[in-house]
């Protein structure tokens, strides 16, 4: 091979310093050239744009025909990369088992699979993962919407893992949110602090956890640890019983419509002024950050209890003067009945009486017809 800086490779054959119809040339630098006459680098490919015989890479081994990997350059924001799988006009598959690909293409990288399609025949892909331009992830979506979006339309899988964690929907279409590996696991939200908000319009929840709307539990209340080996007790809850009860007013009523704290204004409620059980029992009554009031039913549960215990007091001084009175009643009827005894006896005494007097006025009547006595 004759000294030269270049060598091309020609369709017409042989190896030349300079040719026709170049093929591929061997720079001085040691670049390779491929469909350039000045390879820039070490292997330099190209080729004509948006063309099927463009600057494209096509590998197969010895077991067949069909490329083990096929890289198509067709221009700016159209490159793919096809592993088991290929375009010849149309896209086909190379293995029975898998195919996929990563294609840049409407300023989108998406990588793409398909699975169970012969060789030779052609592929129709899905999309696992798409970056857009604008950093946007998505997994099961070309057009995502957010930093990551997931979208699938398999019901039973619409859920995200991360180790144990699953997030996402379950077959009947309602949100999932399950911490499990071989047996449920508990969740814990916000362990290093932070409040929690659920329901439309919460935006800065003001307490550990803040619902807007109902809540339901369905075989037990909320539990509250009170062992008291775990508190330092300042004295007894008292000052508030059966005379703040009595004069504590509930309402029905509804939040006004576009309400500052975004409350839902069509449901109706039961429950009381803040402003008026705050002058009954402030420790029931807190201020907000956001300068309204909420209430705290817990005192007002307490100063129940000290109300029954006050009723039970009340009814425990009624059942001793009751008891004391029954006591008396009693001893008022003895002497009644003991007075009624005498009286009868008396009654006797007086009915005998009379009738001796009555047989002595016969007998002096008959004896002395003419006595004063006789005449009455």
């Amino acid at each position: 091979m004759p000294a030269a800086s270049n060598y091309s490779f020609n369709s017409g054959g042989g190896v030349q310093t300079v040719g026709t119809n170049e093929i591929m040339r061997i720079a001085g630098s040691g670049s390779v050239g491929i469909g350039t006459s000045s390879p820039v680098y070490k292997l330099h490919i190209s080729g004509t744009d948006t063309n099927l015989a463009g600057p494209h890479l096509y590998v197969t081994t010895s077991a067949d025909s069909y490329p083990v990997y096929q890289q198509l350059n067709w221009g700016h924001d159209n490159i793919s990369q096809n592993f088991d799988m290929y375009f010849d006009g149309a896209w086909r598959s190379s293995n029975s088992g898998s195919n996929f690909q990563i294609y840049k293409t409407n300023n989108r990288l998406s990588f793409n699979y398909a699975s169970g399609v012969a060789a030779g025949s052609t592929v129709s892909y899905g999309t696992a993962l798409a970056i857009q331009n604008n950093g946007y992830i998505g997994i099961g979506t070309t057009n995502p919407q957010s930093t990551l979006e997931i979208i699938t339309s398999a019901a039973s899988n619409r859920q995200v893992m991360i180790n144990s964690f699953e997030l996402g929907y379950d077959s009947a279409g309602y949100g999932r949110l399950q911490a499990w590996d071989s047996s449920a696991k508990p969740i814990i939200i916000n362990p290093a602090g932070g409040n929690v908000g659920i329901g439309v319009g919460i935006t800065a929840p003001s307490h550990i956890l803040q619902i807007n709307g109902q809540g339901r539990a369905t075989n037990s209340a909320w539990a509250t640890t009170s062992d008291i080996r775990l508190k330092d007790v300042q004295g007894p809850f008292e000052g508030y019983g059966l005379n703040e009860i009595k004069q504590i007013e509930t309402i029905r009523f509804r939040y006004k419509k576009d309400n500052p704290l975004n409350l839902p204004w069509r449901e109706n409620h039961i429950g009381v002024s803040a402003q008026q059980l705050q002058t009954l029992i402030p420790d029931a009554v807190e201020l907000q950050s956001d300068g309204y009031l909420t209430v705290n039913t817990d005192p007002v549960f307490w100063t129940l209890v000290n109300s029954v215990k006050e009723l039970a007091q009340e009814n425990d001084q009624l059942k001793a003067e009751s008891a004391q009175l029954k006591a008396g009643s009693v001893r008022k009827d003895a002497d009644i009945s003991q007075l009624k005894a005498e009286s009868a006896q008396l009654k006797t005494k007086a009915e005998k009486a009379e009738s001796g007097t009555a047989q002595l006025k016969n007998f002096i009547c008959t004896q002395f017809p003419s006595a004063e006595i006789c005449s009455k």
